[in-house]
């Protein structure tokens, strides 16, 4: 079966090329230098190097034959498009959703595309969620945490979540604005400390706005391992017995993951151990974070690194999960091949 990783970021240059002319006036910057890819520039914090590999499929194509990766699963990258006016938010998530989907088209046996919605605008976001699956075959959608510091338990936008439920495909979350980011400005702590926090705080606040309960058969997959969430559902579950205003689910809180999943993530060995021994085998699928310098160098390498892990568990974590519980469609290519 293909090795896929999961959590992978792309940028068509169609897109680049939109954010450098019309980000300045939200506030985003592309900002070059000699000898190095542009770096984009959003409320005082960077991403990037935005080199090469962001956008030429044969280079990525190479880097993933060294990493024994078979498919990426391409999705934007923070600042996301949310930070716009909705008119350009719409036009920008059009741009990726369309070169992203080009690109997958084009390489059908190594690239999954997964769209971007402007959030901002909800009946747009939806507009464009349809669009992007029945029209480009596009396999998921990829959301912010957060849309301008409104979560997504919101119910602004449980119509979003309707769509994905609808067309049965998962909805992949990644941290965006962290919280207490005024705190972490020093020592890249905003992401290696807020990125985990933010991913917590998320997950947590849309179980206990009932998003799990109202969409039972919404598939939802989280970053960086689901930050610090795994080691905090003990506590969550504490809190529902012991304070009522946690009281208004049924259950505990830790009833309501059967569809919520994690990406591998975690830069060592014994913490994705309790992942998957905490969680379940069947709730981790392979992610890299793919090409930023806070991913994972070798993800194959890191799940085979397990302590115990049995081969059919690797199997579910590298291939299988995201085959079959985020009901990923299998490139007819490597199919062939693996029959």
């Amino acid at each position: 079966m293909p090795s896929i990783d999961i959590h992978t970021h792309f940028m068509p240059r169609e897109y680049l090329d939109l954010l450098d002319r019309e980000g300045g006036g939200h506030g985003v910057k592309v900002v070059r230098s000699d000898g190095k890819g542009p770096i984009i520039v959003y409320e005082g914090h960077p991403f990037g190097p935005i080199d090469d590999v962001f956008f030429d499929a044969e280079k990525r194509i190479a880097h993933m034959d060294a990493q024994r990766v078979d498919v990426h699963c391409l999705s934007l990258s923070p600042p996301m498009v949310y930070w716009a006016s909705p008119e350009l938010g719409l036009e920008l998530a059009r741009v990726f959703n369309d070169g992203t989907a080009k690109v997958a088209r084009t390489y059908p046996s190594r690239f999954i595309a997964i769209a971007t919605l402007p959030m901002q605008d909800v009946p747009a976001a939806v507009a464009e969620g349809g669009r992007a699956v029945k029209e480009l075959g596009m396999q998921g959608f990829y959301l912010g945490s957060n849309v301008m510091g409104k979560y997504l338990d919101h119910e602004d936008f449980w119509p979003v979540f309707e769509l994905a439920q609808s067309l049965d495909i998962p909805v992949f979350v990644h941290p965006l604005r962290v919280v207490g980011a005024e705190r972490m400005d020093e020592f890249y702590l905003h992401n290696s400390i807020g990125n985990p926090t933010e991913t917590a705080l998320t997950i947590s606040r849309m179980i206990y706005r009932g998003v799990p309960a109202r969409f039972p058969d919404l598939k939802l997959c989280f970053a960086h391992a689901g930050g610090s969430f795994p080691y905090l559902v003990g506590r969550l579950d504490r809190t529902y017995k012991m304070r009522k205003e946690c009281q208004h689910l049924d259950k505990p809180p830790s009833s309501y993951l059967k569809n919520i999943t994690f990406d591998t993530i975690t830069h060592h060995p014994a913490v994705l151990e309790f992942l998957i021994k905490s969680m379940g085998p069947d709730k981790v699928l392979m992610g890299s974070d793919y090409p930023f310098d806070m991913g994972d160098d070798d993800p194959m390498g890191s799940v085979e690194g397990v302590p115990g892990l049995a081969q059919a568990d690797l199997e579910r974590i590298v291939s299988g999960n995201a085959l079959n519980i985020l009901g990923l469609k299998i490139p007819s290519e490597i199919k062939a091949a693996s029959d």
